[in-house]
């Protein structure tokens, strides 16, 4: 009875009875592969989970290489996208700059001068030409920096100079061509430029310049005002059919 009682005992422990043959008595045998084999299904069920999770990671980090990439080649193009436009506008302002050459004789053909940037006055000293003449060529070679460092130069050696109003139109291009348009900074130097020499050959396309400016800036009714004043008092001149065209398509929004 007390064996009976003990294999009662011990079978809920996972215990087998057996009969020892030789001995003609019961032995109790632990049944450890019964825990073994619970322990080896449940590390199955583990590992299968980790593969889930490892393969889902593997997943996420494919897609987050992909965003990269993507995120990546927008960069580029956004930047291409920049210096195509920077390309665009000195081009026009050159295009600009050649319908804007005075006509002394309105009988006499047109004439358009490759050099209107340089004022016909015989005042200025070789230095200033000098620096006028290499800002130009940076200008053209894009780069700015050097540019507005020898405009500033010329401002600051010369303040009555032959040349002022010209450095004051394309220190306010710079402002304008750069990575980061500063156009507070643009809007400083064509209205100095005005404010110098209403009538100088610059000044229609100073006026076409802030009336656009204004209006990227949120400032449509100064836009009209300035982009009106080019019809005014400069209409026959490059800068007043671009004026036109940009205050019809300002009506048209």
């Amino acid at each position: 009875m007390s064996l009976l009682w003990a294999s009662s005992t011990v079978s809920a422990d996972a215990v087998l009875i057996v009969q020892d043959k030789k001995s003609k008595s019961n032995v109790l045998v632990s049944r450890p592969f019964i825990e073994a084999a619970g322990v080896a299904s449940s590390n199955k069920e583990r590992a299968s989970s980790q593969w889930t999770l490892i393969s889902q990671v593997e997943q996420l980090q494919q897609e987050v290489q992909q965003l990269r990439g993507t995120v990546e080649e927008q960069a580029y193009l956004l930047e291409q996208f920049k210096k195509s436009s920077r390309d665009r506008y000195l081009d026009l302002d050159r295009r600009i700059s050649q319908l804007n050459v005075a006509k002394p004789n309105t009988n006499l053909p047109e004439k358009i001068s490759t050099r209107s940037a340089l004022p016909s006055v015989g005042k200025a000293t070789v230095e200033e030409k000098s620096l006028y003449k290499q800002a130009q060529k940076n200008i053209k070679a894009k780069r700015f920096s050097e540019a507005a460092s020898l405009l500033n130069k010329l401002l600051s050696a010369y303040p009555s100079g032959a040349y002022v109003s010209n450095a004051y139109y394309w220190l306010g291009e710079i402002s304008l061509a750069v990575a980061t348009p500063s156009y507070q900074d643009a809007e400083i130097y064509f209205l100095k430029l005005l404010q110098r020499d209403a009538t100088h050959q610059k000044a229609p396309a100073a006026l076409f310049k802030l009336g656009k400016l204004y209006d990227l800036t949120g400032q449509p009714a100064l836009a009209e005002k300035y982009l009106g004043r080019v019809l005014q008092q400069h209409p026959q001149s490059g800068a007043a059919s671009l004026a036109r065209k940009y205050l019809d398509a300002m009506s048209a929004r």
